[in-house]
């Protein structure tokens, strides 16, 4: 028996084929398995070498299954000699799309179309949950809610431009194409790098459970936008703050909430949660909390600006005490934009502004991490802006000038 790759076909990924004698006579025909174009060093008889996409843990697997292959061909093989019959190839054929899964029962039985199985995983997922540090953790609905939106374009892309969507047509071209269709639509170049690195987890997933084999989804680049995010500094902060009684009574918690957001880091999912008994006291009063995007616990001490806020509402947040809870960041953002007429500013930004005020006052890089929880310094420096660096050296100066 001898495996191969068909060297002149096209395409980044080649399709592992089969050569097998069998008494007087040959059967060849293709795996289910596909490799990288690069990774191969030899077509006839395959041989594989690794590379950086293509690594050591990757070559034993593939390797291992062709072994199974072989394991389940020669036991075949040994059947059928057994039997003695005239022309074994038919029957040894069959039990080797048997074994690929390809009899069209299997097929019917188990292969979904690419929009079947979004909602299969997608429903896996909304009920899944992990163990994560000794805490049951479910899948968050925002991430329920972008694979959802994502299979909503796709729908809407086929039938705008009425062509067939499945497995086999999510290549480099449907890659461009519906990239570009996504920035008339319009989407920023993150959104439109979060839909495509869906897209390669779905079309990964439905690889692994055997429902296609097409592989060109793996060269998909996820697009990011490098930009300038904007913040409030120290004063434009305390501006705000000075001007909380002025505001009509129904935009007072929103406007507080991003206030504590821009004094503790926080981010608008984990402000939302907060409630009076995340408050202690240990020597000094704190706020204890598990983030939505971690399980391990987190200390923030109290300012007396955040004191100030608290005490408003009883010592608590304002949803312990408003009757129409603040559950969406959206809500704040609304209030935002009639605040800031001349720039955008989201609610996000009250973390991206505690990150960027701390630098400028000369604060510890680790430090900082340490209070905003991130896990790499990568993605810590997502929320620096291009002018703290400027108005790091222009503080630092001023340092200098009053010793």
């Amino acid at each position: 028996m001898r495996f191969r790759a068909i060297e002149k076909n096209k395409g980044r990924f080649l399709t592992i084929m089969y050569d097998i004698n069998f008494g007087k006579g040959r059967l060849r025909g293709k795996t289910n398995l596909q490799v990288p174009r690069d990774c191969i060093k030899t077509f006839n008889p395959l041989s594989l070498k690794t590379t950086n996409e293509f690594t050591q843990a990757k070559k034993l697997e593939t390797l291992g299954k062709l072994n199974d292959f072989e394991l389940h061909i020669e036991t075949t093989k040994a059947d059928l000699k057994s039997e003695n019959l005239n022309n074994p190839l038919p029957p040894l054929k069959e039990a080797i799309e048997i074994y690929f899964g390809r009899t069209k029962e299997q097929e019917s039985e188990k292969t979904l179309s690419l929009f079947e199985f979004m909602d299969y995983y997608t429903e896996i997922k909304k009920n899944e949950t992990t163990t994560k540090n000794g805490e049951v953790k479910k899948i968050t609905n925002s991430t329920i809610n972008e694979y959802k939106r994502l299979k909503t374009l796709l729908g809407e892309y086929r039938d705008e431009k009425k062509i067939a969507l499945n497995y086999k047509t999510i290549n480099n071209k449907f890659y461009n194409e519906f990239s570009e269709w996504l920035e008339d639509y319009p989407s920023k170049p993150n959104t439109i790098g979060k839909h495509i690195k869906n897209l390669k987890l779905f079309m990964n997933k439905a690889h692994i459970e055997g429902h296609h084999n097409n592989l060109k989804f793996k060269s998909f680049k996820i697009l990011k936008e490098k930009v300038d995010h904007e913040y409030l500094n120290e004063s434009e902060i305390e501006e705000l703050f000075n001007k909380r009684s002025s505001f009509p009574k129904k935009y007072l918690p929103k406007i507080d909430y991003f206030l504590l957001m821009c004094y503790t880091s926080l981010r608008v999912a984990d402000m939302l949660t907060l409630r009076k008994k995340n408050i202690i006291m240990d020597e000094i009063p704190l706020l204890e909390w598990r983030e939505s995007k971690n399980s391990v616990p987190v200390y923030i001490r109290i300012t007396s600006k955040v004191q100030t806020i608290l005490d408003f509402y009883e010592g608590g947040f304002p949803n312990d005490l408003i009757d129409v809870k603040i559950n969406r960041g959206q809500s704040i953002n609304d209030v935002l934009i009639r605040i800031f007429k001349h720039k955008k500013i989201r609610n996000h930004c009250g973390r991206r502004s505690f990150v960027n005020n701390e630098i400028i006052k000369g604060t510890p890089y680790d430090d900082i991490i340490r209070t905003t929880n991130h896990k790499s310094r990568e993605s810590f420096n997502h929320y620096v802006a291009q002018s703290t660096c400027k108005e790091l050296l222009k503080a630092r100066a001023r340092r200098e000038f009053d010793k």
